[in-house]
């Protein structure tokens, strides 16, 4: 009995519904679709403007990582072997193996950067820089 009551109940809400109400919900729906149809073009227009911004924030990091590296100071192989007193042709290999890392093919010769060769002093000490004076 009390199921066929709440049948009843609900049947009598939905027959209650005059057509002005119905027409009030259904222009609601239509007007929040086309609000909903906005906003996901506004939201795709957005997402297009932060890819653009990212990309063009990405080309200008490698832009400032190719200038960084271009002011630094490099060394050839004949003004790198003179600071470390060693033969051009060690420092030519050195290179040629990573012994030296960080060292540029250029043409036929390399560039060495000034921080390589600071690495490489560190790591490898000379004999005669220990002996006590």
């Amino acid at each position: 009995m009390n199921c066929t009551k709440n049948t009843e109940k609900t049947n009598d809400s939905a027959e209650g519904c005059d057509a002005t109400t119905r027409d009030a919900l259904i222009a609601w729906l239509r007007s929040t679709k086309q609000e909903l149809r906005r906003l996901s073009r506004e939201v795709a227009r957005t997402n297009e403007c932060t890819v653009r911004i990212l990309g063009q924030l990405h080309t200008a990091a490698e832009r400032s990582d190719v200038v960084s590296q271009l002011s630094r100071t490099f060394y050839t192989v004949e003004q790198a072997a003179e600071l470390l007193k060693l033969n051009a042709a060690t420092v030519r290999r050195y290179c040629c193996t990573g012994r030296i890392r960080k060292a540029c093919r250029v043409g036929r010769s390399y560039r060495i950067p000034a921080e390589a060769l600071e690495l490489f002093m560190e790591l490898n000490p000379k004999p005669s820089d220990n002996v006590p004076a």
